[in-house]
C-alpha cells in the first residue's frame, strides 16, 4: 500500500478514540499476565539467567552435534570447569549443590574431601 492509501481495517485514530483508550492490563488482565509468564517455568530453587554471549563457532558446533539439550550440556561443562559441581533437582530445591552434598558426606564419614573433576569427552 502506498503512503496516501487508507486501510479500512485500521482507520486513523481520532482524538475522541485516543481519549477512550485504557491500558491493556485494565482491559484484559489475564492476557497480560499470561504474556509475562511466557517461556519455560524455572526449576524451583535454580534461577537461570538469559545472557547474550559470543562463543567460538567450533565450540557451539560441538555441543549442538549432541542434539537436544546442548545448552544444558554446555552449562554443565561450564559448571565443571568453574569447579561448581552439578546441580541436582533435589539439591536445587534445598539450595545445595551436589558437590557440597558430597563434601558433607565425606566429612561425616572421615574420607578425603578432595575429588577429581569429571573429565569431559573431547571431539
Amino acid at each position: 500500500m502506498g503512503k496516501n492509501r487508507t486501510d479500512a481495517d485500521n482507520p486513523a485514530l481520532s482524538e475522541r478514540m485516543l481519549a477512550k483508550m485504557r491500558p491493556a492490563h485494565e482491559v484484559v488482565p489475564r492476557i497480560v499476565e499470561a504474556a509475562k509468564r511466557r517461556g519455560r517455568p524455572p526449576v524451583s530453587g535454580v534461577a537461570k539467567e538469559a545472557v547474550k554471549l559470543r562463543i567460538d563457532k567450533d565450540v557451539i558446533e560441538y555441543f549442538r552435534a549432541g542434539g537436544a539439550g546442548w545448552q544444558t550440556r554446555m552449562n554443565d561443562a561450564l559448571r565443571r570447569s568453574a569447579k561448581l559441581g552439578s546441580v541436582t533437582i533435589k539439591a536445587a530445591r534445598s539450595g545445595v549443590t551436589a558437590a557440597r552434598k558430597r563434601t558433607n558426606r565425606r566429612a561425616k564419614s572421615g574420607t578425603a574431601s578432595r575429588t577429581a573433576a569429571p573429565k569431559q569427552k573431547r571431539a
